[in-house]
């Protein structure tokens, strides 16, 4: 089983990975 803390890790990663995808959109369309 995990534990909280690494759960609570993975869903960081996972959103870190969201954001860093959607800021390299937005730069993407500045340039």
């Amino acid at each position: 089983t995990q534990s909280q803390g690494d759960k609570i890790r993975e869903e960081l990663d996972e959103h870190i990975d969201k954001m860093r995808i959607e800021y390299g959109k937005k730069i993407k369309l500045m340039k």
